[in-house]
């Protein structure tokens, strides 16, 4: 299913120029580069890996991030899944987090290879997110599942419906017609995760040869911040937040009389001339307790 992501025209118009001289340096290395696809997909990634940009109309940023997989077995997920790789975008903005993928399988100047409906077939399972990418020494060329399996292997029957990888990428990716916004991957632990038709939510573990990544990013989007971390010596300095009647013990409501019967009791409990500590912090806590009950009978009280 397309997803709905809010990528700014002037960000899709950089990235896609971007696109554009990364794939033709990468077809421009072809004849150094053309023992198999593997080596060209790596060529490709490097060619399209770039730091940090900033879109000065409008202080959006992107970057493009490449990951060379090792580690394939003889029970490697590609004979059961069909694909090799992975293109993915990452947009953040003020109202969160949004990510879309798109399976590929990559052919070195693929001419007739019935293999190949076998691989797109596997790829079905996920076909309005997976394409079969062809490397040539002219070009690269991106084609959809139906046509590569109605082709029965042959290319030159594909051929009148393919496009070059540029615009596969940077018009029907980008523009969100191709890719799916519940396909993810999971690098750290290697799992690809998806949902199903009933809605399900479902992974398997899945060794990639590559992976690269759009990563865009709003002026407004903030990082989630984690909880800072304290030392136990400062655990006793960052009290548990509690509202002023809860300190209290009462309702919202709660008469002058119920009020200051709370604030007494409390009193009775926490007060520091009830107890006669010989350790510092516990008649340093008694202060603070007192401290904020009273506060929190003159908050409650104004109100």
């Amino acid at each position: 299913m397309p997803s709905p992501l809010y990528i700014p025209e002037p960000v899709r118009a950089a990235i896609v120029s971007h696109i554009d001289a990364a794939v033709g340096r990468a077809i421009g290395g072809y004849l150094s580069g053309n023992e198999d696809e593997d080596t060209l997909t790596g060529q490709l990634g490097a060619n399209l890996r770039t730091g940090r940009h900033v879109v000065n109309a409008n202080g959006w940023t992107w970057s493009v991030e490449y990951t060379k997989f090792r580690g394939r077995g003889s029970g490697a997920t590609e004979k059961f899944v069909g694909a090799d790789g992975i293109f993915e975008i990452h947009v953040r903005h003020i109202e969160g987090e949004q990510r879309k993928a798109l399976l590929f399988q990559a052919k070195n100047d693929w001419h007739q290879d019935t293999k190949l409906v076998e691989q797109a077939l596997l790829l079905s399972t996920w076909r309005e997110a997976a394409f079969v990418l062809n490397y040539t020494p002219t070009t690269i060329e991106a084609f959809r599942l139906d046509d590569v399996i109605r082709s029965g292997g042959d290319r030159s029957q594909a051929a009148t419906t393919s496009t070059t990888l540029s615009q596969f990428l940077g018009g029907e990716f980008l523009l969100c017609r191709v890719g799916d916004l519940y396909l993810a991957y999971d690098a750290r632990n290697r799992i690809l995760t998806w949902q199903t038709m009933s809605g399900e939510f479902v992974s398997v573990p899945f060794s990639l040869r590559s992976r690269a990544r759009i990563a865009i990013t709003s002026p407004d989007w903030k990082r989630p911040n984690g909880p800072r971390r304290i030392t136990k010596a400062e655990i006793h300095d960052h009290r548990m937040h509690a509202d002023p009647e809860e300190i209290l013990g009462v309702g919202r409501g709660a008469s002058e009389r119920q009020l200051s019967a709370a604030r007494n009791a409390l009193a009775l409990t926490y007060h520091p001339d009830k107890f006669s500590f010989q350790d510092q912090l516990l008649q340093e806590l008694l202060k603070r307790r007192m401290q904020e009950t009273n506060q929190a009978f003159s908050s409650v009280k104004r109100k």
